[in-house]
């Protein structure tokens, strides 16, 4: 009777946990297999030493990409997002194409925009497996196309030409919110003098801060 109460954001966070949990030991299933049923020897200060360079990569890079991202794309997308990766060249701008062809504004956040989240990024993940089988059944027979020379500098951009298709549409609409965090970020990554790990949640502190000081002097509305 309990969960006939829940709401839809508590429906989706506790289904959502649910699923990333299932999904986190599904990954970590098959080398633990390999450890306690084939007896694989493990060299575990080498499993924490590259555990740990990694941590200090990610963990600032995927708060940052929440602080930023959730907002967005909502509850439930943002689980499905997280649960089947590949989120930034791919579920990220299928959100956001989902959302601005039936005439939602990514940047406010409404029901209605978190429906057509959740179903761009659902529609997106089947797509992407559906795409990953077939490109596994053709592996072969395009391997010499694909690792021509000629093609290199294309699969090297795909990310850059995605959100810079998307970026140019965000900051045509907002502009003045994106001058100083995009003049920021062209400074920081240029002269490399922190981390380019930590540009992102500096980007984000400073766009935010730069959205209420213009906010309040009234440059920009609501």
């Amino acid at each position: 009777m309990k969960n006939k109460n829940l709401s839809y954001d508590e429906w989706a966070h506790r289904f959502g946990k649910l699923s990333l949990t299932v999904g986190m030991l599904a990954t970590v299933l098959f080398p633990a297999l390999l450890i306690l049923v084939f007896h694989v020897p493990v060299d575990w200060s080498f499993v924490l030493a590259g555990a740990g360079n990694i941590l200090l990569l990610m963990i600032p890079v995927s708060l940052s990409e929440f602080l930023s991202i959730a907002p967005m794309i909502g509850t439930s997308a943002m689980y499905i997002m997280v649960l089947t990766g590949n989120y930034t060249n791919l579920k990220i701008p299928a959100s956001i194409a989902a959302m601005e062809a039936v005439g939602l504004d990514p940047a406010n956040y409404t029901d209605e925009s978190d429906v057509i989240s959740t179903l761009s990024m659902a529609v997106s993940a089947i797509v992407s497996i559906a795409i990953i089988a077939l490109g596994v059944l053709l592996l072969a027979p395009l391997s010499g196309l694909l690792n021509n020379p000629v093609l290199a500098p294309a699969f090297d951009n795909i990310v850059p030409a995605l959100f810079g298709a998307l970026g140019i549409g965000m900051i045509s609409k907002y502009f003045k919110l994106a001058i100083v965090p995009f003049v920021l970020g062209v400074i920081l990554l240029k002269t490399g003098i922190i981390n380019s790990a930590l540009v992102l949640p500096i980007l984000i502190l400073v766009g935010v801060l730069c959205a209420r000081f213009m906010y309040k002097k009234k440059w920009v509305t609501a």
